[in-house]
């Protein structure tokens, strides 16, 4: 309903448009007064409805505790439906039906299940923020999903923790696992240009013919205008391999510029070795059933 004040204004304006036309030109003074009136509860009205609209104005953050979080399961009497990633809550009601009761994701609701997303572990024992004894690799997809939440969902705010303490400030915590991040994001963009470097090799196996690993200009997903052929490639320090497709010609990828080489590519490298029964020069190889 509308406020008394605004009910006043209109009907002072309705009064004005009449007494406009009769007194105006006898009792200009009758007009003036009307007119102020009317400017006065117009004026309070309009801050009244100022106020109301500053109440509810959306995107001010919040701190929960685990607790309060708890409150926002979207179950009948909840508050709403929120989750939070490392410790930054969302607001998922328009994921209702993956997040609500009886969705395929309702696990996640009300708490930090950030562990949970990495692992697939949903039991009461896997949903929960901690990830002290991740690897990079593992804190980096923790990373992903908070990254998908804030681009999907509506985000609210912070949780009070592990990762932020009771007015918002990050923790010790937090510092640790931004580190993993750090860490993870660095061996990514190694990984990648090694996959750019040492595209991996393309595979099948059967029962019948056992297994196979080869090369072509794309395999791996990596376009290039070499074929290479497979070799088994380790990590210094490592027994385990995985097939890579390896330059045969050309200078070493570490020194590209070089013209004093062997025109022999990467195949120089101390971490590949040859397969065993394989012809080195050909660009595919069958495997042991």
């Amino acid at each position: 309903m509308p406020s008394r004040r605004v009910v006043y204004f209109s009907l002072f304006i309705g009064a004005l448009a009449v007494l406009d036309g009769i007194y105006l030109a006898k009792n200009p003074e009758v007009y003036e007064e009307l007119k102020s009136m009317s400017l006065k509860y117009f004026n309070k009205a309009k801050r009244s409805v100022s106020n109301v609209i500053k109440v509810v104005k959306p995107g001010k953050s919040v701190i929960l505790s685990a607790e309060e979080l708890k409150e926002y399961t979207g179950g009948e009497g909840s508050k709403g439906l929120y989750l939070a990633v490392l410790g930054n809550v969302f607001d998922v009601s328009t994921g209702a039906r993956h997040y609500g009761p009886g969705g395929g994701y309702d696990f996640f609701a009300g708490k930090d299940g950030t562990r949970g997303y990495v692992t697939g572990d949903f039991t009461e024992k896997g949903l929960i923020d901690d990830i002290s004894d991740f690897t990079p690799d593992q804190a980096l997809q923790a990373k992903s999903w908070l990254d998908f939440y804030h681009k999907d969902y509506t985000y609210v705010g912070k949780l009070q923790g592990r990762y932020y303490d009771k007015d918002g400030n990050p923790t010790a915590e937090l510092a640790k696992v931004e580190a993993l991040i750090a860490k993870g994001e660095e061996e990514k963009k190694s990984s990648e240009e090694e996959k750019k470097k040492f595209p991996p090799c393309n595979s099948e196996w059967s029962q019948k013919d056992g297994g196979r690993v080869w090369c072509s200009k794309k395999s791996g997903g990596v376009e290039r205008d070499w074929i290479g052929v497979p070799r088994k490639l380790y990590k210094p320090g490592s027994t385990q391999s995985r097939c890579a497709c390896v330059r045969t010609t050309g200078p070493p990828s570490n020194d590209p510029n070089s013209k004093d080489h062997t025109n022999t590519g990467d195949l120089n490298n101390p971490n590949l070795k040859e397969y065993d029964n394989c012809n080195p020069t050909e660009n595919s190889c069958r495997l042991p059933k």
